[in-house]
Formats: structure tokens, C-alpha cells, sequence
């Protein structure tokens, strides 16, 4: 990680889809670092709950949520989070009907 951090390789450092949930909010990091999916509870996320997306090779601050016009992309990571959490054993916390 040492020559990772120095500059000294273009390696990268995660070769898997990896991510964390905490205190209402989820990501998870593509396996090439391209995109990240994101989910936080309305009033700090999205206002209808749904996952956001980034594309990190273009906005790096993550100011604009592109799930819209790559649904493929937003699936098959949302999709990845849920099998990590299945196979982990997390569960989501229950909501109202009519949260969002």
C-alpha cells in the first residue's frame, strides 16, 4: 500500500466491488472504480429513497446522480448489495408503508 500511496503504482488497490452501511446510509464502490451507488435516508438522500449513482471518473465529488440514465449500472450494484448482505446476514430496518 506504501508505493500505492507514494505514487510509485498505478496498481489498483481494491480488484472487488467493496462498501459500508452506517446510521441510516449505504454505498458500494464498483470493482473498477468507476461507479459508486449510494443510498441515505430522505431528508439527507433522495426525497423518494431510492439509490443514487455517481460516476466517479467524472464527478468525483459526487454532485450529480446519473441512476437515471444508467439503470443497468445502478441494478447490477444494487443487486451486489444485497447479496453481500444476505450472505453477511444484515438486515434492513422495517419501514412504514408509505415512508417515502
Amino acid at each position: 500500500m506504501r508505493a500505492q500511496l507514494n505514487g510509485k503504482t498505478t496498481v489498483e488497490v481494491h480488484t472487488e466491488a467493496f462498501g459500508d452501511e452506517a446510521y441510516a446510509a449505504a454505498w458500494l464502490r464498483s470493482a473498477d472504480g468507476r461507479w459508486k451507488a449510494l443510498w441515505t435516508e430522505p431528508r439527507l438522500g433522495s426525497t423518494d429513497g431510492h439509490w443514487q449513482l455517481y460516476d466517479l471518473a467524472k464527478d468525483r465529488g459526487e454532485t450529480t446522480d446519473v441512476s437515471m440514465q444508467n439503470p443497468s449500472v445502478i441494478q447490477s450494484l444494487v443487486n451486489r448489495w444485497n447479496t453481500d448482505m444476505n450472505n453477511v446476514g444484515g438486515v434492513e430496518p422495517l419501514r412504514p408503508q408509505g415512508y417515502y
